[in-house]
């Protein structure tokens, strides 16, 4: 089920408020715990900082791509004038974009907002085509107490509107039993369409444990002295802020010796005070706080000796459950919801009555034993409230509002309006595949609803039964004929009958019945036999990505078929779908989530009953005995290709272990085509083996007459599934549909069946299980006749094909209002309807112009947008540049075309963005995407600047402004801060140039990602010394380097290592620079060697900058070529020879942002030797020796000393895990800072 969650309440004013907190809170717990449903978030596009608060706020608990955003015009007329046409518009423009992502049901948190703002477009999801409405109920207090709220007309008829817009939503959830209650007392709602979830307490309110000096510094802060009453109520009129000070001045004083009341909020403050004087109370009584933060009010709760709560009327009274949870000992009004939420009549008062809170506040306050025992109480009563509970009564409530609208689906309809005439795209009989057969069951129940005529590849001269009974036409003629048609239907399986459809579909969008979610075989036919070029490979990537087409290209056609179904486009390109199972869509959901899919509607399987004639004895014995069965041979049958995915060697093992005297009764028969490789061999072997046990057969192909005879003579079934691709086995259904009592495994669609209609054995059952059961079947004739006449009476009440005929007409209807939506009906009707007779003037039209331009650009899955400026123009392969490949590569075949798309791009230094796609294919190695050269950029969009590029800055402006304005993110790779924390080691102009990217990327990122968590700390702490100017809601975050792309040294050394690693030899990798200290390290040597040591040092790295006398030095060296070796230049093969024939790794460096020859050595093994630095303590932890920088005795003893243990290979990630890594902290988060 697709849920979409309007979180418009979280970004206005009342974001601030209850309804706000409630709002957040409730979604953070759905989205944390789905329970199976797909969850899709709304935005308000036109609040653009509080959209991104809102995302900070969620992040991590979905994909990116389950956020969107809408966008509508302001008004310009007051609330209520006739000329306002763009409040209507919004209604229209904000139901259009709930239209799109098409949600089986639309969940609007608060109705109520936009009097005082711009907010709008609400009422509109009332009305979103073929979606459940559902709204939040918090409380009708406006109406409760009209003389105090409603004085105001304009206000007054807002108010009166929302509640009639309230009538036109299907579901209500409120927040209390006493909201329930006045709706139906209120508004006369029906009480099936309410539903009381209440409310959670977050985990941040709790007691206080431990030191309390920090609570005390801030009572100080704020004027509280000693002990005190706290209520948090602000200064609206049921808050009964002067109920408060008259019961706290009525308690005795010697009761409230020494004690204050506290209060936040009040409005008029000098009011209240001079109230609170007429009542007797002095000024150090009464301390009023004004607004405070959450630490603050958690503070105050956890501090208070009574939390007191006059309230006059709550939709729920969160701030009471909220004080109790932190330990505060509570006593509220008894009025409303309260009663509910405290659940205790001795903590209650009449908040009317001033003397009667003071009675229960002076009992409070001098009873230390009542305190405590509130206290507990407290405590337990709010463990009760946890947003989990509200979510799951949320998605129950929701659920059953999809079922009763199921039940309408498939009620039966008398005195239909005129039927819709459609196109059926499909398969015919006698065409050999199951569709065909499929189709002749339905197609007569289904002209019940629908006028059908039939399109089909079928030869025409076969079809002479449907000619008289329908028109019949060749598929080629449906494009000049479909201006006819309502809508369309495909029958869409996984072979080459249905190759035509895949491009008509294109060409004339209907309604698609998918018979099997993996589609690959049938576009791996269209590419191999039916003449569509790379039919089957740009189905690959459209639905999977680059890391689908590596697959292809690594491991074969056939491995790519059965990983991947292919069906993305297919999917995306009907107008509605229709699958026969639940577990069909969570197939979907699960290869391609958060997908622009249509409403999916679950059909049952349509099964024609034998007539009761049928079944006779006389029909059964004449039956049995044509296939040669004797009367008490007990007939076990398994219908369908034999393969491994039908378990059929489990069944034969079972078979193989049950006692001797039930294998003479039995005879198994495999009614279906063995496999012709080398499972079917295996099958042949194991039906031999049981030579002489047990009478095994396999039948071949079986015609329909010999399939029904089967099922007609058998005894018992047996239906196995190992893997399944999300279709549903017509098979089961056929066994039950005649009563033949059937064993199936719990997986898969079979997961759906209830236990009492067939037999069920776990989803992954050993063979003494599934022995055990048909056992127990074979043994109990009274057994299985009850279970094969539950199976038949399931499927004449759930299978009827005239069922499956309702649903398909439904979806019909659910295509057309797709099709409004797609072709622009739908919203052009609503805004010319909301701005008829409004005498609009151009400015507004032009606003309405405006936001459908925004909210299409806006519109479509986001993509990673890799920036290789530098890497593209001059690849130095230095360390960062071997980097930013690898990562690149791997990020590129990591995509997920759905969620987040991957793409390089580059801006030359004029600031041109252009696809760096061809740099992708030639270098990186990576199958080619397509694309156009020219890179727009798209709603959503990240754009990363992954390489170093340092210089002109400013080609990045317009890409980062055009992101921002289209609701997307920037962010920035950070590989080090050395130009500026050690600015000796880099050319003089480097720190400079370092310091205005750092600068920018700073300023204008909204992410920074590092490639170390020292890095990461770094950066931040560089960030709060500068006081740099910084983006809000920046956030950094680190990702570990990878390691295996020098993997799998080769034994057979290249000819000009052969002698360089004869010996011991220690290896240093990196350019030789300064910071890399090669000068410790040769220091360290030349003491080693003057002892007697043998080791070798082999350094490998190109000359780097300013080290020409640390060049000669090693040049010229007495040891150079014997014991010291210099490899300035290596390919990637000698560099594997050399991690693999080397005997450790040793590492100098003065500074590092990670150090990727650590977790490269250690897939090799290598011992390391490192120096003490906080990022390779990070890397390499406890598995390493380190030495003390600048110490070059330190080394030269542990260079004399045994090597230490060698790390484990998996010290590091590989650059697929990297990437991987990557990607999630972009999409769902999991920041340091």
């Amino acid at each position: 089920m697709r849920i979409a969650l309007d979180l418009q309440a979280c970004q206005t004013a009342s974001r601030h408020r209850g309804i706000g907190r409630y709002s957040l809170d409730f979604t953070q717990a759905l989205l944390a715990n789905p329970e199976g449903m797909e969850f899709l978030v709304g935005l308000d596009g036109t609040y653009a900082g509080e959209a991104d608060e809102v995302l900070a706020a969620l992040e991590g608990r979905r994909s990116r791509a389950a956020f969107s955003r809408y966008y509508y015009p302001g008004p310009v007329q007051p609330h209520g004038h006739p000329a306002d046409g763009l409040r209507p518009a919004a209604d229209g423009l904000v139901a259009n974009h709930y239209a799109g992502l098409s949600p089986d049901l639309v969940h609007v948190h608060s109705l109520f907002e936009g009097f005082v703002e711009h907010a709008g477009g609400s009422r509109g999801l009332a009305s979103v085509p073929g979606a459940i409405s559902s709204v939040t109920l918090y409380d009708f207090i406006p109406k409760v107490f009209a003389e105090q709220y409603l004085a105001q007309p304009e206000y007054r008829a807002w108010y009166l509107s929302r509640l009639q817009a309230l009538q036109r939503f299907d579901v209500m959830l409120c927040i209390s039993e006493a909201t329930r209650r006045d709706a139906i007392r209120l508004l006369g709602i029906q009480p099936e369409r309410l539903a009381v979830i209440h409310a959670g307490v977050g985990a941040e309110f709790k007691p206080l444990g431990g030191d309390r000096s920090e609570h005390a510094a801030l009572m100080r802060r704020f004027g509280i002295e000693d002990r005190f009453v706290l209520y948090t109520g602000n200064g609206d009129f049921r808050k009964n802020l002067t109920g408060a000070i008259e019961s706290f001045a009525k308690v005795p004083a010697a009761d409230r010796r020494n004690v204050q009341l506290v209060l936040n909020q009040v409005g008029d403050e000098k009011s209240l005070r001079e109230h609170a004087s007429q009542c007797g109370l002095r000024p150090r009584d009464l301390v009023i706080t004004g607004k405070i933060s959450d630490a603050e009010l958690i503070a105050m709760f956890q501090s208070c000796d009574v939390f007191f709560f006059p309230s006059l009327y709550e939709g729920f009274g969160l701030p009471v459950l909220e004080a109790m949870a932190c330990g505060a000992p509570t006593i509220s009004a008894d009025n409303s919801s309260l009663g509910e939420v405290v659940a205790r009549k001795d903590a209650m008062f009449d908040a009317s009555r001033p003397e009667s809170g003071a009675e229960l506040l002076a009992r409070a306050l001098r009873d230390g034993d009542y305190r405590e025992n509130l206290r507990e109480f407290g405590l337990q009563r709010a463990g009760e409230y946890t947003w989990e509970r509200t979510a799951a009564l949320s998605i129950a409530a929701w659920r059953e509002a999809r079922q009763r609208k199921e039940e309408m689906v498939r009620a039966p309809r008398l005195g239909m309006p005129k039927r819709p005439r459609v196109a059926m795209v499909t398969p015919l009989p006698p065409q050999r595949t199951g569709i065909a057969d499929y189709v002749d069951e339905l197609v007569s129940p289904l002209s019940r609803y629908l006028d059908v005529d039939l399109f089909t590849d079928a030869d025409p001269e076969s079809l002479q039964a449907y000619r008289l009974r329908f028109n019949v036409r060749p598929w080629q003629s449906l494009p000049g004929l479909a201006s006819r048609y309502d809508s369309v239907i495909y029958q869409f399986g996984n072979s080459p009958f249905h190759a035509h459809m895949v491009g008509l579909l294109e060409q004339v969008p209907g309604v698609v019945v998918l018979h099997d979610v993996f589609l690959s075989s049938l576009f791996w036919y269209m590419e191999r036999h039916g003449g569509v070029a790379d039919a089957f490979r740009d189905a690959l990537a459209h639905s999977h990505g680059r890391g689908a087409l590596s697959v292809l290209a690594d491991e074969g056609e056939m491995a790519a078929r059965s990983r991947y179904p292919a069906s993305l486009r297919v999917i995306e390109g009907a107008e509605a779908l229709i699958v026969h199972s639940a577990h069909s869509l969570e197939v979907i959901e699960r290869y391609f989530p958060d997908s622009r899919r249509p409403v999916v509607s679950v059909a049952p399987m349509p099964l024609r009953l034998r007539p009761s004639s049928d079944g006779t004895p006389d029909l059964r014995k004449a039956t049995r005995s044509r296939l040669g069965l004797t009367a008490d041979e007990v007939l076990l049958v398994s219908f369908g290709f034999l393969a491994d995915t039908k378990l059929n060697h489990l069944l034969l093992e079972a078979v193989a272990g049950l006692p001797s005297a039930l294998q003479q009764k039995i005879r198994l028969v495999f009614v279906g085509e063995n496999d012709g490789g080398e499972y079917g061999a295996s099958i042949t072997q194991q039906v031999r083996a049981l030579a002489g046990q047990v009478k095994v057969e396999i039948t071949g192909f079986a015609d329909d007459a010999l399939y029904r005879d089967y099922l007609e003579a058998a005894d018992i079934a047996v239906q196995l599934r190992a893997i399944s691709r999300g279709e549903t086995s017509k098979a089961v259904y056929d066994c039950m549909a005649h009563g033949l009592p059937t064993i199936v495994n719990d997986y898969a669609s079979f997961a759906e069946l209830p236990a009492q209609v067939v037999r069920k054995v776990e989803a992954r059952p050993d063979a003494a299980v599934l022995s055990a059961a048909i056992a127990a079947l074979i043994e109990d004739d009274e057994g299985r006749r009850l279970l094969g006449s539950y199976a038949y009476g399931y499927i004449r009440r759930q299978h009827d094909p005239d069922i499956t005929a309702r649903v398909y007409a439904s979806a019909v209807e659910e295509a057309r209002r797709h099709r409004s939506w797609a072709s622009g009906e739908l919203v052009v009707k609503s805004i010319a309807d909301a701005l008829d007779g409004t005498a609009s003037s151009p400015r507004e039209l032009d606003a309405v112009e405006h936001s459908l331009a925004v909210a299409t650009r806006s519109s479509g899955s986001p993509r990673l947008l890799l920036d290789l400026s530098e890497l593209v123009e001059a690849d130095y392969r230095t360390g960062v540049h071997r980097v930013v490949r690898n990562i690149a590569r791997e990020c590129l075949l990591a995509e997920r075309p759905t969620q987040l798309k991957v793409d390089v791009v580059a801006h030359d230094r004029q600031g041109r963005l252009r696809s760096a796609e061809t740099y992708a294919s030639t270098v990186l190695g990576v199958p080619p995407g397509g694309g156009p050269d020219d890179v727009s950029i798209q709603g959503g969009d990240v754009l990363m600047l992954l390489d170093s590029a340092w210089e002109a800055v400013e080609r990045y402006d317009a890409s980062i402004a055009c992101v921002h304005t289209r609701g997307g993110r920037v962010g920035a790779f950070v590989h080090d801060l050395i130009p500026l924390r050690q600015p000796q080691y880099c050319v003089d102009y480097m720190p400079a140039v370092f310091e205005q990217w750092l600068r920018y990327v700073v300023k204008h990122c909204d992410f920074l990602v590092c490639n170390s968590r020292a890095t990461a700390d770094d950066l931040s702490a560089w960030i709060k010394e500068t006081g740099a100017e910084r983006r809000e809601l920046q956030r950094i975050g680190h990702v570990h380097l990878g390691s295996d792309l020098v993997e799998g040294a080769s034994d057979v050394a290249p000819a000009r290592l052969r002698t360089i690693f004869e010996g011991e030899a220690l290896l240093m990798v990196g350019t030789v620079e300064p910071r890399k200290g090669h000068d410790l390290a040769l220091d360290a040597f030349e003491e080693a060697w003057r002892a007697g040591s043998e080791r070798r040092l082999v350094i490998v790295g190109k000359e780097g900058w300013n080290v020409t006398a640390m060049a000669d030095r090693l040049r010229r060296h007495p040891q150079f070529g014997r014991r010291l070796f210099w490899l300035e230049s290596v390919d990637d093969e000698e560099l594997r020879y050399a991690y693999g024939a080397s005997a450790a790794l040793l590492q100098a460096s003065r500074s590092e942002g990670f150090g990727l020859p650590i977790v490269e050595a250690a897939r090799y093994e290598l011992p390391l030797l490192l120096s003490d630095i906080p990022v390779f303590r990070e890397i390499a932890g406890d598995h390493a020796r380190y030495f003390t920088l600048g110490d070059g005795s330190a080394l030269a003893r542990l260079l004399m000393e045994d090597l230490p243990p060698a790390p484990p290979k998996d010290l590091g990630r590989t650059w697929s895990q990297s990437a991987q890594a990557l990607l999630h902290l972009v999409d769902r988060g999991g920041w340091d800072y």
